[in-house]
């Protein structure tokens, strides 16, 4: 009698210890053919049709494609030459400041620029 209860429990307790292999599916690989955006970069297109009396350059984001929902952006500092041209996309990171919009600038938000590029 004692050997059947060590036995039955060291089967109880030896299988409910035992690791059992954890099943995988192998990842199905896709093609895309679109790019990828960074996401910690921010897209938007330069115009110079908002606010067209005193403010230099104006980027443009809009929040939701389809939408109307867009946020305009007043840089600080002037955007080259070759990245001011309207109509231009732009990528890039931003941080709002806490100053007055340049006079004549009636909507927007100063921003401060860094790493600036085409998109």
């Amino acid at each position: 009698m004692r050997y059947l209860f060590f036995l039955s429990s060291f089967f109880i307790f030896g299988a409910c210890q035992t690791a059992k292999p954890i099943k995988t599916k192998e990842p199905i690989a896709l093609e895309t053919t679109a790019t990828v955006e960074d996401p910690t970069f921010t897209y938007g297109k330069v115009t110079h049709l908002i606010n067209t009396n005193q403010c230099t350059s104006i980027i443009v984001i809009n929040k939701d494609a389809g939408s109307n929902n867009e946020l305009i952006l007043l840089p600080k500092d002037l955007l080259p030459e070759d990245l001011s041209k309207e109509g231009t996309e732009l990528k890039f990171h931003y941080r709002p400041l806490k100053m007055k919009n340049p006079e004549g600038c009636l909507k927007g938000i100063p921003v401060a620029l860094t790493e600036v590029t085409k998109r």
